[in-house]
């Protein structure tokens, strides 16, 4: 109980704040990729010689990273400067500053390695600067002794940023600059950048860091991912995501893949898909909460909406299988639905994720074409237990219905709404027993509860296409409406 009052007052705080992804990223070149900045700085010329090549082949901008204060014409003394600086984290003043780094959408890096790193002047750059959601292809000169740790220090000053295949050039390789470089852009798909994608649709055997990076997806891509952890293996197809969803069964690719579809052909009609729900100061002051946000599925304008919260355990966000599949239905039978991306590490991060998200939707319904009356609560496995927690918490009106599907959660409130639940007969996680018990005590206590358990499923069966528990979310959504009047 005290745990609960405290939680209510921390939201209650939240309500008062002012409203609004973040995983390290290898890929390549995103095809459709259209403006390219060429930023370098270069000491002894020879780093500025492959910016240059890399302008003449992509027809990018190229920039010099100049410090206020430059450095001096003693190679000797620019020695022990730059190591004092390297070990000491000094970040210098620039003269270089770009007005709207989100103006482009690939940043070509180059930088000398100064002691086994990035040239300071470089740390800086990317330090003052927003990279979130930019690909960043970083290319170096050495002398001989390899790029030592820069790519961790890159991901480290620009850590919303998705990083490339780097190049790299040692005193012996500078004569073939030209050769090298024209190697280079061709096997990281730099010949793509021109083309235009925004139309084209992803199939179950395009990576998972393909799709990130699709076009339609540029700015926001890292919210797709279950995982904010950089070092999983986000090579793997599609097909194979179930891999990355450790808590879910009967994950179906093709859902997937066409629930995303249907996102790009949005996107491509001018829609926004995609609204952060805190603003740039709060996501400074918690690094954390650029990892969050609202993908919007739209439905017939002026409808009420549904927020929709996937599972995972609190540890990772499935919205691949119960988030996008479940929206897209919802949103094909006329509704407006949501999938929230919140933050991962515990319960209490992820319901303020998604009151922020309420709040938001709810101050900006007008813009959003949204009705704000008779709104529902989708959640999933960890993703129920937001949706419950949020429902009767009366921070809110209170939603229209609630929707649950295979949680453990046995306590309620008398002011829960009415609520639709469903489990499997084999769920290994949520107990079937604990979930019927919860079921008929609400129905008891005067609540409208619809509860169905499905033969032969266990935990995470999302759709239920194919199995027994097939249509449910059609007859959740039939509950839904029995209650919009």
């Amino acid at each position: 109980m005290k745990k609960k009052i405290f939680w209510r007052i921390a939201f209650a705080m939240l309500l008062f704040a002012v409203p609004g992804c973040n995983a390290e990223e290898t890929a390549k070149v995103p095809p459709g990729s259209k403006k390219i900045l060429i930023a370098v700085f270069s000491y002894t010329g020879n780093t500025r010689q492959v910016a240059e090549a890399i302008r003449q082949k992509t027809g990018g901008t190229l920039i010099e990273i100049e410090p206020e204060t430059p450095y001096s014409k003693d190679y000797q003394a620019v020695v022990k400067q730059g190591r004092e600086e390297v070990n000491s984290g000094f970040l210098p003043k620039l003269k270089t500053k770009v007005a709207d780094i989100r103006d482009y959408d690939v940043i070509f890096v180059g930088s000398p390695i100064w002691w086994y790193t990035i040239a300071p002047p470089v740390a800086a750059f990317l330090h003052n600067h927003d990279f979130s959601g930019k690909t960043i292809v970083p290319f170096f000169t050495h002398g001989g002794y390899g790029i030592g740790h820069s790519l961790k220090d890159i991901r480290k000053y620009a850590p919303g940023a998705m990083l490339t295949g780097e190049f790299e050039l040692d005193r012996d390789s500078l004569k073939k600059i030209d050769a090298g470089v024209t190697k280079w852009l061709k096997e990281i798909g730099v010949g793509n950048m021109t083309d235009s994608r925004e139309t084209s649709h992803i199939s179950t055997a395009d990576s998972i860091r393909d799709i990130v990076n699709h076009p339609a997806f540029r700015d926001f891509g890292r919210c797709l991912l279950p995982w904010d952890d950089s070092r999983r293996n986000y090579d793997i197809p599609l097909n194979r995501v179930a891999t990355l969803l450790p808590y879910h069964s009967n994950v179906n690719p093709e859902e997937a893949a066409a629930s995303l579809n249907r996102l790009i052909d949005d996107a491509d009609a001018g829609k926004k898909i995609f609204y952060d729900i805190y603003t740039e100061q709060e996501k400074a002051a918690v690094p954390a909460k650029r990892n969050t946000g609202l993908f919007f599925f739209r439905g017939k304008p002026g409808a009420p909406f549904a927020v929709v919260n996937p599972g995972g355990g609190f540890a990772y966000v499935g919205s691949f299988h119960e988030g996008f599949p479940y929206a897209a239905e919802i949103s094909g039978r006329g509704y407006n639905a949501f999938v929230l991306k919140y933050r991962t590490g515990g319960g209490q991060y992820a319901v303020e994720d998604l009151a922020a998200a309420l709040k938001f939707i709810f101050q900006n319904a007008d813009e959003l074409g949204v009705g704000t009356k008779h709104y529902s609560l989708w959640g999933s496995s960890a993703g129920a237990r937001m949706a419950a927690f949020i429902g009767s918490s009366g921070l809110f009106p209170k939603p229209a219905a609630v929707v649950m599907a295979y949680t453990g959660q046995a306590e309620f409130t008398q002011n829960d709404p009415p609520t639709f639940s469903v489990v499997g007969s084999e769920d290994w996680i949520a107990s079937p027993s604990v979930v019927e018990h919860r079921a008929r005590r609400m129905k008891n206590a005067g609540i409208d509860v619809e509860f169905h358990k499905y033969r032969n499923v266990g935990h995470g069966f999302g759709s239920g296409r194919g199995t027994s528990a097939e249509g449910w979310i059609g007859n959740a959504v039939k509950f839904w409406e029995k209650h919009i009047s």
